[in-house]
C-alpha cells in the first residue's frame, strides 16, 4: 500500500512541498490555517494515481512495493523552458559587482513590471526556500559591495541612472514571454524559479551557496 499526499496553490512552490511532508509525516492538522488543502490518496495494486502540473506531493510506501512512475511536460513548462533559454541582458566585460547590480535592478523591474509587489515576493520567496539556512549564511559577506550597492560601483549618481535605465531597456523581452506565454496560475511558481536561474547564472557554481544571502540582503535599498 503507498500512501500520497498532494497538494497544490497558486502562490508558492517549495512552501507546498515542504508543507506535504510536514503533514504527511507529522500527522499535523494545520491546513485549516493556511489556503492549502492536501488531498490523501491510498494506492492498492493495480491502481494509478494522476497528479497534474505544479501538484506538489509527498509518497510513503508501509511495505515493500515497486510503483512506476511516468512523466509528462506540461504547457506552462515547456514555455519556462523557452524564457530559460532567453539571453541574459548583460555585457561580458561587466565586472562581478556590476553584474550583481545589475542582476538586483532587473529582477526589481521585472517583478514590478508583473504587477507584483517585489518586496513581498522576494521576502516570501526567501522564506519558503531558505529560512533554514539563512542565519547561517548571511554574515559570510561585506554585503554592500556584494550586492553591487550604486556607492560600491564606482559608478557617479547619474551614471547609476542612466544605468537603471539601460536595465530597464533590456528586460522587455523577458517580461513579455512572462506576460504573454504564463498564465496567471502558475506564474509565481515560475518566476520565483527564473529568479534563482538567473542568480544562479550570475554568481557561478562556486558561490552558489551565497544565493540565498543575495535574495535576502540585495534589495533593500531599491524597494
Amino acid at each position: 500500500m503507498i500512501l500520497v499526499v498532494a497538494c497544490f496553490t497558486h502562490n508558492s512552490t517549495v512552501f507546498v512541498n515542504t508543507f506535504c511532508v510536514f503533514v504527511f509525516f507529522h500527522q499535523v492538522s494545520i491546513a485549516d490555517k493556511l489556503d492549502i488543502k492536501p488531498l490523501t490518496f491510498t494506492l492498492l495494486p493495480g491502481h494509478v494515481l494522476y497528479i497534474p502540473p505544479y501538484w506538489f506531493h509527498s509518497v510513503r510506501s508501509d511495505q515493500s512495493s515497486l510503483s512506476v512512475n511516468v512523466w509528462s511536460q506540461s504547457e506552462a513548462f515547456l514555455e519556462m523552458e523557452k524564457i530559460f533559454r532567453l539571453p541574459i541582458p548583460f555585457e561580458e566585460d561587466w565586472s562581478d559587482q556590476i553584474m550583481r547590480a545589475a542582476t538586483r535592478l532587473f529582477l526589481h523591474q521585472l517583478v514590478s513590471q508583473l504587477h507584483l509587489n517585489p518586496k513581498r515576493f522576494i521576502r516570501s520567496l526567501v522564506l519558503e526556500r531558505y529560512s533554514n539556512i539563512m542565519p547561517v549564511q548571511s554574515s559570510v559577506v561585506d554585503l554592500k559591495r556584494f550586492c553591487g550597492h550604486q556607492k560600491t560601483t564606482d559608478m557617479a549618481l547619474d551614471q547609476w541612472t542612466q544605468f537603471e535605465n539601460v536595465i530597464s531597456q533590456r528586460l522587455q523581452t523577458h517580461r513579455d514571454a512572462f506576460l504573454h506565454s504564463m498564465k496567471s496560475d502558475v506564474l509565481e511558481i515560475n518566476l520565483g524559479n527564473f529568479i534563482e536561474h538567473l542568480v544562479w547564472r550570475i554568481l557561478g557554481d562556486k558561490r552558489l551557496h551565497l544565493l540565498p544571502v543575495f535574495l535576502n540582503n540585495c534589495f533593500s535599498d531599491l524597494i
